[in-house]
């Protein structure tokens, strides 16, 4: 599993209400993305989204799933396509000044190679969420959401 936390200085609902809002995910993201819901309703656990874009020099087509919502507290989905699959997660608590975000990545199928050089793939991933925390820190404490 991949892990990175950053203070960012909004209160828990503004981060939770940025970050469960998946559409809005290719305005931090280091990768071209563009999401679209695929099930109409409410957000909730089931809720499924397309993501189409590019992600380690590689087109990539993925089924998004909502596996777990707990308003301003956890915000949970699973991504799955032709890397695997790996479900991503957002923890959010009060912190001093604003919310310590907490943004992990577990595989839970991987696909040859990364899984051989699963210690490795993990110390990047970790590299890029901390870089993706930093743009979400910029855009929310910049109002510019």
């Amino acid at each position: 599993m991949a892990r990175s936390k950053r203070l960012i200085r909004v209160n828990p609902e503004q981060a939770f209400a940025y970050l469960s809002d998946l559409t809005r995910h290719p305005e931090w993201s280091a990768d071209s993305l563009r999401l679209e819901q695929a099930t109409p309703g409410e957000l909730g656990p089931g809720s499924r989204y397309l993501s189409h874009g590019r992600q380690f020099g590689q087109a990539l087509d993925d089924e998004v799933e909502i596996i777990a919502v707990e308003p301003n507290a956890r915000f949970e989905f699973e991504a799955r396509g032709r890397g695997g699959v790996f479900r991503h997660a957002f923890y959010f608590e009060c912190g001093d000044g604003g919310t310590l975000v907490t943004k992990e990545m577990r595989p839970l199928k991987i696909i040859f190679p990364f899984g051989v050089l699963r210690p490795i793939t993990e110390w990047f991933l970790a590299r890029r969420m901390a870089k993706d925390l930093e743009r979400i820190a910029g855009k929310l404490e910049a109002r510019d959401v």
